[in-house]
């Protein structure tokens, strides 16, 4: 297994944006150009914990990636800000996804951090990771102007 950690600061206030990370809209709008999602199973306003839900994506809107991924949302910790999710397809046995949210000085850090297992081809999928959630920081900036 892999850690691929990547993080941002932001100058947006840190509940303000914790409250985006727990709605799947947002999810939908940060990977929006990277990989777009086709959910099988119906989305509340905001991520529920313990649901498991269940997605076919597209790399680039084209490129089918893994069959049904499967999306458990482990933990959502509102004292610490970490929202924690337990995810899986057909090619990525593990992709437990940590999203925390934290206060440094006037600015808002924002962490993926993913643990990966894929196999043979766990480090091809780290990279991919790593390209995708630079994606999805720089996304974030258009979301917080949007919200502002």
């Amino acid at each position: 297994m892999k850690t691929v950690t990547v993080s941002s600061y932001y100058e947006y206030d840190p509940e303000d944006f914790w409250r985006l990370i727990q709605k799947p809209s947002t999810l939908n709008f940060i990977t929006q150009g990277f990989v777009s999602f086709d959910w099988l199973d119906p989305l509340s306003e905001d991520w529920i914990e313990g649901v498991v839900y269940r997605v076919r994506f597209k790399i680039f809107g084209i490129i089918p990636m893994g069959g049904i991924h499967s999306l458990k949302i482990e933990k959502i910790d509102h004292i610490d800000k970490i929202l924690r999710s337990q995810e899986s397809n057909d090619l990525i046995q593990i992709w437990n996804h940590d999203l925390i949210v934290q206060k440094e000085n006037d600015l808002t850090k924002y962490t993926d951090r993913i643990d990966i297992e894929a196999g043979f081809l766990t480090s091809f999928v780290c990279i991919f990771a790593k390209c995708f959630y630079r994606h999805r920081q720089r996304r974030w900036n258009l979301l917080i102007d949007k919200s502002t």
